[in-house]
């Protein structure tokens, strides 16, 4: 093909067999631009020479290309097919070609973004030249074997999908109910939150407005003490009962009582729908050795999640390898006298980092080594302490990949030299370096506790 007609298309209905299979006669290159409907396909001989580039329609003229496909193969003995792990869009025809015993590989959408300019000194970019930038790609040793995913990690990988569209409508509804709550009763968050207590959102469905509250105060007082399970404070609800008598809010119109309840009705059915997603998930993983293993560094969420959508911590050979399947190596850009800030790719799996930054505010809250190593971070002390939250989760997810791929157990006391750390006592406030004990109830009851004795010092 010349130069001038390097990225020239041909649709397969038009395509002549015939002359193509003429000029095969070595090992060859087949690489597919996917997308949802107009694929495009490259047929590339091992030198770099590029024979055609096909066009067809997904899925009416699969086939087609798919006979075509076995033609070369017959001819040349050798093809390799490479495509691009571009969502869901080419699955199907990945397994197709795995039915038919073609060997297939990947490039990564990035490589193939990051080289358009590189082969033909052009920054454009468009299908026909993305497939004849993979056979390029894959010729200068960027691709990989395409192992496909088996049948747990299909089933786990749907269940979080499951789980996340209840988890993001459960999220929007609570903003809503929120918004709502500002305008018609803003003394409630005060005292409890929608977002962490269940009583409220009881409250709430069972009563809808404020006034409704008030004049039924009695049973309101139940309806709290019952939702918590008695665990809310008489002081507490006694709080809430007089919010609701002297509310700032507007009053509720019966059509607006009404939206509240359908949503918090809702928000009870998406949020039950998590509970048993997530337990569906610890069943799965429950016979996973690795995952028994990781899930006391971040919790059972995260660990599923790491192996769900990162595979087994066997596979890969270092630690640093998994921290960039997960988004979390770092990069900068500097030049000359400027000095980039460093920050992670964040390139892998979203749903990975998330679950991960729950964990780690976790650790930062109930473990007294994780906390001393946390504060101690530049990035904390420079009251950056997002980016201290980050710095834990690449430990706790280089953790998980240890004992994951070895056998042994979750001990924060190794994954942090405890010697230089400077621990704080919240019952007395005081700092030392000696390693405490470990922590049984929250930093928030901690201090609670602490400052109650120093009153109770201080009255006596």
């Amino acid at each position: 093909m010349g130069s001038k007609k390097t990225y020239q298309g041909i649709r397969i209905k038009v395509l002549d067999h015939v002359r193509l299979l003429a000029q095969v006669s070595e090992p060859v290159l087949v690489s597919i631009d996917v997308a949802k409907a107009a694929f495009a396909a490259a047929i590339v001989l091992a030198t770099g020479e590029v024979l055609r580039i096909v066009r067809f329609e997904h899925p009416t003229e699969t086939r087609v290309f798919l006979e075509l496909l076995q033609l070369i193969k017959d001819k040349a003995r050798e093809l390799t097919v490479l495509m691009e792990p571009t969502g869901t869009y080419g699955d199907s025809l990945r397994y197709q070609l795995g039915l038919r015993g073609f060997a297939v590989r990947m490039v990564q959408p990035k490589r193939t973004h990051d080289a358009r300019e590189v082969f033909d000194g052009v920054p454009s970019k468009h299908d026909n030249k993305d497939a004849v930038t993979l056979a390029r790609l894959h010729v200068s040793g960027a691709s990989s074997e395409w192992r496909p995913l088996d049948e747990q990690r299909r089933a786990m990988r749907a269940v979080f999908d499951q789980y996340y569209g209840h988890a993001r409508a459960a999220e929007t509804l609570f903003g809503q109910i929120e918004a709502r709550l500002a305008r018609h009763w803003p003394e409630l968050e005060q005292w409890l939150s929608v977002r962490r207590h269940a009583s409220a959102r009881a409250l709430l469905e069972q009563y809808g407005t404020p006034q409704q509250v008030a004049e039924q105060a009695d049973q309101a007082r139940a309806t709290l003490r019952r939702a918590s399970r008695g665990q809310l404070a008489p002081e507490l609800i006694e709080g809430v009962v007089d919010a609701a008598r002297s509310t700032l809010g507007i009053p509720m119109l019966a059509e607006e009582e009404a939206l509240l309840k359908d949503q918090l009705g809702q928000l009870s059915t998406h949020l039950d729908v998590c509970d048993r997603m997530e337990t569906q998930i610890e069943t799965l993983m429950g016979k996973d050795a690795a995952f028994a293993r990781m899930r006391p560094a971040v919790g059972t969420m995260a660990a599923a999640a790491a192996i769900t959508y990162l595979g087994q911590p066997g596979k890969y050979s270092c630690s640093r390898a998994w921290l960039k399947a997960a988004g979390l190596n770092m990069f900068e850009i500097s030049s000359g006298t400027h000095k980039g800030e460093v920050k992670i790719t964040k390139r892998g799996p979203s749903v990975v980092r998330q679950l991960l930054y729950m964990a780690a505010l976790r650790a930062i809250d109930h473990d007294p080594i994780v906390t001393a190593w946390y504060r101690g971070r530049k990035a904390y002390g420079q009251d950056r302490k997002n980016a201290a939250v980050v710095a834990v989760m690449r430990k706790l997810h280089a953790a998980q990949f240890y004992v994951g791929k070895h056998d042994v157990e979750y001990d924060s006391s190794k994954l942090f030299d405890v010697r230089r750390l400077t621990f704080e006592d919240p019952a007395t406030n005081t700092r030392s370096r000696a390693m405490p004990p470990p922590r049984t109830v929250p930093r928030s009851t901690a201090r609670r506790a602490g400052r109650a004795s120093k009153e109770g010092g201080a009255r006596a």
